[in-house]
C-alpha cells in the first residue's frame, strides 16, 4: 500500500498562533485510519496502551473506582459511570487532587485513579508516531 501523503499545513493551525489543533480534515482522517488498519497499526496501538495501562495499576485502579461509584449509588448506569469518570477526569486537570471547587467531591484521590500515567503516555504517544511514520509521507508546503 502506498504511503498516504500529508501535507504540513493540514498538521497546524499556522506557525505563529498557540489555538488547539484542529482536527484533520475528513478525508485525510479516513485514509490515515484505512492505512493504519491495513498495516495492522491499531491492534498495536491497542497492545502497547493496554499494556503500560495494566503494568502502571491504572487498569485495577480504575475498575475499582467503578466498582465503589456503582456500590455507593453515585453511579446506577454504564452511562453515569461514563459521565462521572470524565468529569473526574476533567477536574483532575483544573481541581485540586479531583476534589470539587466547594470541597465537597470524593476527593479519595479519584484524579489519582483517573490521571493517565505519564509513562504510559509517553509510550502511546512513542508508539502513534512510529505507526504513522509508517503509513504516511508528510510533505512539507512552502
Amino acid at each position: 500500500m502506498a504511503p498516504v501523503t500529508v501535507s504540513s499545513s493540514s498538521l497546524s493551525s499556522g506557525p505563529t498562533t498557540r489555538r488547539a489543533p484542529q482536527p484533520l480534515p475528513a478525508d485525510l482522517r479516513a485514509s490515515l485510519t484505512s492505512a493504519l488498519l491495513a498495516q495492522n497499526s491499531i491492534p498495536r496501538i491497542h497492545q502497547t496502551l493496554s499494556h503500560e495501562l495494566a503494568s502502571s495499576g491504572w487498569t485495577n485502579a480504575l475498575r475499582e473506582h467503578v466498582k465503589e461509584l456503582l456500590r455507593s449509588g453515585q453511579a446506577q448506569s454504564y452511562g453515569e459511570v461514563m459521565r462521572l469518570v470524565v468529569e473526574g477526569a476533567l477536574k483532575e486537570e483544573g481541581g485540586k487532587n479531583g476534589e470539587e471547587a466547594n470541597g465537597e467531591g470524593n476527593g479519595v484521590a479519584q484524579a489519582e485513579v483517573i490521571k493517565i500515567p505519564e509513562k504510559a503516555v509517553k509510550e502511546g504517544l512513542r508508539v502513534v508516531r512510529k505507526e504513522l511514520e509508517r503509513v504516511c509521507e508528510v510533505v512539507v508546503d512552502n
